[in-house]
């Protein structure tokens, strides 16, 4: 054996040591929303936390320094802020047997990433961030990646759509279990989600001019906030208006959902998988509007409805039944599951090497 193959075959060895042992490193990179509450964020960290939980060393990768993080500890809580960080300061060694999880969105990562040794996989939530960000004329393939994980079938046909040698699957999100039905009577608040802060006053100024009568009412803005602080809103409010048009899922509706709320919902700009029924139209368990004027006399009725103890028992039923796939407890266990097997393929693939090295003797 020539000593290039004899250099080869110990790190290779070494590597799968690391892999036999759970010492090789899953790493996400990963946004400082600067304590800004994210759905799409919290998906990454809930994966980080349930790969740790199995076991498996976890490492939550940053592009900021230490000194400009903020976090999700207010959040997100303390047990997905304790997750280990590393920061762009730090000196982070990343080896073969290392799998390294990037979002959509930071294709300048993946293109510095392209040279580095471990697997690497992009997390695909909202798959506009790739057509609004990869130059013209390249691919994912030119950054070495060919594993997309989606959160959704519609995202993972969409990416295979546009780059069909793409290995895509899917981990369904959950909603998480602090969204829940109190048994304490609801108050006639009306809770608004949205991305554009002008929206609210679109909202709450012409209802109130259009509908004097319904001045008692309370509309809430729900933003820059706790986690626990939005569940506890949802679980004492009878309403939430969510806004956000160019989502790619839409997690605040579920959670509101899961938490009792009768929900509002602007149609966004191509409604998720989930927001259709099996006849491919808008489910009927969200009230859905294209325009504000439309939304006023939505919130009326509603607030008609709900005051009177006129709630059909057909919206109750379309509600358990569209988050019975979000409730079902099945993310930890897909998610693990993945990285398992990521792992185990990486395995496979040293275990080649070895064998092409030895072949040569």
């Amino acid at each position: 054996m020539d000593e290039k193959d004899q250099k080869v075959l110990e790190r290779v060895e070494t590597e799968i040591k690391k892999i036999d042992k759970k010492e090789n490193k899953v790493i996400f990179f990963v946004v400082d929303t600067k304590g800004i509450a994210s759905g799409s964020l919290e998906y990454i960290y809930k994966m980080a936390k349930a790969v740790k939980d199995s076991g498996r060393e976890v490492l939550m990768l940053h592009q900021e320094e230490y000194k400009d993080f903020v976090g999700v500890e207010e959040w997100l809580g303390k047990e997905y802020a304790e997750l280990p960080h590393k920061f762009a300061n730090d000196n982070v060694s990343v080896s073969a047997s290392d799998i390294l999880f990037i979002p959509e969105i930071y294709t300048n990562i993946m293109k510095t990433a392209r040279k580095l040794p471990c697997k690497k996989v992009v997390i695909c939530q909202n798959h506009d961030y790739l057509t609004e960000f990869i130059p013209i004329g390249e691919q994912l393939s030119d950054y070495g990646v060919i594993d997309v994980l989606a959160n959704s079938k519609q995202e993972s046909d969409t990416i295979k759509s546009y780059f069909p040698y793409m290995r895509a699957n899917v981990v369904t999100p959950d909603i998480d279990k602090q969204f829940f039905k109190s048994d304490e009577p609801k108050m006639l608040y009306v809770n608004i989600v949205s991305t554009d802060e002008t929206c609210i006053h679109k909202i709450v100024k012409p209802f109130y001019w259009k509908y004097p009568q319904y001045r008692w009412i309370s509309f809430r803005d729900i933003r820059g906030v706790s986690k626990e602080e939005i569940a506890n809103a949802f679980r004492e409010s009878a309403i939430t208006i969510w806004v956000d048009e160019r989502t790619r899922f839409g997690y605040t509706p579920l959670e509101a959902l899961a938490s009792g709320n009768i929900v509002i919902a602007k149609v966004p700009e191509k409604p998720s998988e989930w927001m259709m029924n099996e006849k491919e139209e808008l489910t009927p368990a969200i009230l859905w509007f294209r325009d504000y004027d439309e939304l006023h006399k939505i919130i009326a009725a509603s607030v008609r409805s709900w005051t009177n103890d006129m709630i059909p028992e057909e919206f109750e039923e379309d509600s358990k039944k569209l988050l019975e796939k979000y409730t079902d407890g099945s993310f930890n266990k897909e998610i693990v599951e993945y990285v398992d097997g990521m792992i185990a393929n990486r395995k496979a693939e040293m275990e080649d090497i070895i064998k092409k090295i030895q072949s040569k003797q």
